[in-house]
């Protein structure tokens, strides 16, 4: 029999190729996009010299060509997200008949249909950003009018074409990551790769709703590397009943994950297996702050801070204690002075 924690965390590798190669998508699009501007903004007359009519022209096919990348954008990402959902609640499924689960179900296409409906960020355990489809349509209408409404503005206050190609498409010096297109790239990946993640644990608590006679929680699980947020941290290796507690993403470009965990009577091999983590596999019994005692001390500053990594190894504290001390009740990351108040003798005892 596989071990589900396996299956789960080799498909959050999997996930991480989705999530490039839909960035990468969305990269093409826009540099396609920057391109056709430059060619429009190019033109021989100043904009702000030409008549009326010929203005008017011009604003039409720049917001044409904006209408056109962003709405392909848009219903690209639907369908592909659409399609993502399919595959996983497919793969959730296979995973449990492999742990030796019986009579797995399978989610229903209404369930599968109404993901894409859900809200699709929970910050600190709040749901707070609109609903995922909606938010993707946001970003491209936003996008869209900041691009237009750049290029007008820029005629109203008399700038040049070149000064006006420059503030949307950015220099050659500086990569065009300057401009209003690379901005739009930076929050389109951060936006790609969220609605990935969401998708990802919303098809895989449908899974797991689908089976509630076999699940009885889930046990999150995050990246250990030294990129991992202080929240993801302290949420690693927590079990919640399968309908409490929160799910990620926890943030933008969250990825954390989490794992089905089957009721006593269908639990898979009791050995344990594999995660992966920097600098190689380690036992999926360690928790991220176990895998982090194990670690340098820079490697330690790099991922805590260097207060937080002294009073990590100098303060006397369980690296269970610690991780509990990260969070609040409602799963906010307290700051070092919340923790100096709670914890002033761990804090002596590192010397801080």
């Amino acid at each position: 029999m596989a071990d589900i924690e396996d299956l789960t965390l080799q498909n959050a590798v999997r996930l991480e190729g989705v999530k490039a190669h839909l960035s990468a998508a969305l990269r093409e699009r826009l540099l396609a996009l920057r391109d056709g501007l430059k060619r429009l903004l190019d033109g021989d007359d100043e904009i702000s010299a030409l008549p009326r009519r010929d203005m008017q022209k011009l604003y039409a096919e720049i917001e044409g060509v904006l209408d056109g990348t962003f709405s392909a954008f848009a219903d690209g990402l639907h369908d592909d997200l659409r399609r993502l959902a399919e595959i996983m609640a497919a793969h959730e499924a296979a995973a449990l008949s492999a742990a030796g689960a019986p009579a797995v179900k399978t989610v229903s296409a209404a369930a599968l249909a109404s993901l894409l409906d859900e809200r699709v960020l929970s910050v600190e355990g709040i749901y707070s950003e609109p609903l995922l489809d909606p938010f993707i349509r946001h970003y491209a209408d936003t996008q869209k009018t900041r691009i237009a409404a750049a290029v007008r503005q820029g005629v109203a206050q008399g700038k040049t074409n070149a000064q006006i190609r420059q503030l949307v498409t950015g220099t050659k010096k500086a990569g065009y990551n300057d401009g209003i297109i690379g901005a739009s790239l930076r929050s389109g990946d951060a936006l790609v790769r969220t609605a990935v993640q969401h998708v990802s644990s919303s098809a895989r608590q449908a899974a797991a709703e689908a089976n509630a006679d076999i699940v009885s929680g889930v046990k999150m699980v995050a990246t250990l590397d030294a990129r991992t947020s202080t929240l993801c941290r302290s949420m690693d290796g927590k079990v919640f009943p399968l309908d409490k507690g929160p799910r990620p993403p926890f943030h933008i470009n969250c990825r954390t994950s989490f794992a089905l965990v089957l009721k006593p009577e269908y639990a898979g091999r009791d050995g344990q297996g594999k995660r992966a983590a920097a600098g190689g596999a380690v036992s999926d019994g360690l928790s991220y702050y176990e895998w982090l005692q194990k670690q340098p001390a820079a490697f330690q500053d790099e991922a805590l801070g260097r207060t937080r990594g002294a009073l990590f190894r100098s303060g006397g504290l369980s690296a269970k204690q610690f991780a509990d001390l990260q969070l609040d009740r409602s799963f906010r990351p307290r700051t070092l002075d919340e923790l100096r108040d709670l914890i002033p003798e761990a804090f002596r005892r590192a010397g801080l």
